[in-house]
C-alpha cells in the first residue's frame, strides 16, 4: 500500500512540470520585453528620428540595449537614442535588450523614408544673344537633399537638347526661345525650371547676364 501511494505522487509531479509536453523555464530566465517609441515614423530624407526603449520590462533588470538602425551605420547603445536616416527607403529598426541574467528579448519597428526631389538652379551668360552667339548654361549649384547623384538634361526649345550640369548653345535664329532644365536624383525624382531666351539681331549682351542664378 505504500509503495502505491509513493509511485501516485511521483506522477503528479511529474506532470506539474511537463504540462502540455513542455518544459517550463525558471521564472528568472523568462526574456525581457523590448518595447519601441519613435517620435515619428516616417518623414523626408535627411529625417532625424528619436528612439525610446526605456518602456522594456523585465522580471529582473535590464543590463543593455542595441540598436540596429537597418541602413548599415554603426549600431548604438542606451535606452534611448537619436538616428538620422540619409536615404530613401524603408529601415527596418531593431532593439534587443538583455537582461541581467543573459537573456535576450527584440523589438522592431519600420521607418519610412521618403526621397526628396532635386532643387534646380542654373545660371545663363546670356538671355538676349545675337544669332550664333554661344550661351553657356550653367547648372552645378543645383543640389539633392538626400545627397544622391544627379542628372541633368537641357531643352534649348529650338529642337536641340543637351545634357551635363554645365554646356553651350547658340541660337541660329531670331526668336524668342525657352531653356527648359530637368534635373533628376538616383530615384528618378525630378525638378524643372524655365527661363525664355530673347534672341535678336540688334543688341548684345541684355536681360541677365551677370545678374546671378535663377533658383527653383
Amino acid at each position: 500500500m505504500t509503495s502505491q501511494r509513493m509511485r501516485f505522487v511521483l506522477v503528479v509531479l511529474t506532470a506539474s512540470f511537463a504540462l502540455g509536453g513542455c518544459t517550463l523555464l525558471p521564472h528568472s530566465m523568462q526574456p525581457p520585453h523590448a518595447m519601441i517609441r519613435t517620435s515619428c515614423d516616417s518623414g523626408r530624407a535627411p529625417l532625424a528620428v528619436s528612439f525610446d526603449g526605456s518602456g522594456s520590462t523585465d522580471d529582473g533588470t535590464i543590463a543593455t540595449y542595441e540598436w540596429d538602425f537597418g541602413d548599415g551605420t554603426a549600431k548604438a547603445s542606451g535606452p534611448q537614442c537619436t538616428h538620422t536616416f540619409r536615404t530613401p527607403g524603408t529601415r527596418d529598426v531593431v532593439l534587443t535588450v538583455v537582461d541581467n541574467n543573459g537573456v535576450a528579448g527584440t523589438a522592431e519597428v519600420g521607418i519610412v523614408v521618403q526621397n526628396c526631389p532635386p532643387v534646380a538652379n542654373f545660371r545663363l551668360s546670356d538671355d538676349a544673344p545675337i544669332p550664333n552667339e554661344t550661351v553657356t548654361v550653367d547648372a552645378s549649384a543645383s543640389f539633392d537633399p538626400d545627397g544622391s547623384e544627379l542628372s541633368f538634361a537641357w531643352d534649348f526649345g529650338d529642337g536641340t537638347e543637351g545634357q551635363g550640369a554645365k554646356t553651350t548653345h547658340a541660337y541660329s535664329s531670331v526668336g524668342t526661345y525657352t531653356i527648359v532644365l530637368t534635373v533628376s536624383d538616383a530615384s528618378d525624382a525630378q525638378s524643372v525650371l524655365r527661363h525664355n531666351v530673347l534672341v535678336h539681331p540688334w543688341t548684345h549682351g541684355g536681360g541677365c547676364s551677370g545678374s546671378g542664378p535663377i533658383v527653383l
